[in-house]
């Protein structure tokens, strides 16, 4: 079962986040008072926008209040953004992603209009297997 997050946890990782981006300090780190769960709660809030690039190196850009527009410390190395999370969802290596649940299951859903190509020909896996011509 999911932990829930409450409100006032919610709020003050908002405020250690918008203290870091006014100071043009680096995104809190887990065990800075900012537990892992709490940033994609405040991103699907649509408080904040969280860009990763590699080493889960996190940038978060504040969408609501008197700071918004400000962001955190950009990874020092430029590596490139490879997940974006949002209010709208996650974006990983620029395609729409999102989990569904079905029993114990996640998988990413494809996006509604994009037809996936089928393979090519079901094969017999319990077939004997063939000879190479001599």
């Amino acid at each position: 079962m999911a932990t829930r997050i409450g409100p006032n946890a919610l709020d003050k990782a908002f405020e250690i986040v918008c203290a870091a981006a006014v100071q043009g300090e680096r995104c809190p780190e887990n065990g800075s008072g900012v537990a892992h769960s709490v940033l994609p709660a405040l991103a699907r809030e649509g408080r904040i926008r969280i860009d990763i690039s590699r080493h889960n190196y996190r940038t978060v850009t504040i969408l609501q209040g008197p700071h918004k527009g400000k962001s955190t410390k950009p990874d020092p190395t430029g590596a490139r953004i490879w997940k974006t999370i949002t209010k709208d969802g996650n974006v990983v290596n620029g395609k729409p992603y999102r989990f569904e649940r079905s029993g114990k299951q996640y998988f990413a859903s494809a996006p509604a209009d994009k037809v996936y190509q089928q393979p090519s020909k079901p094969r017999d896996i319990f077939a004997e297997p063939r000879r190479a011509s001599k």
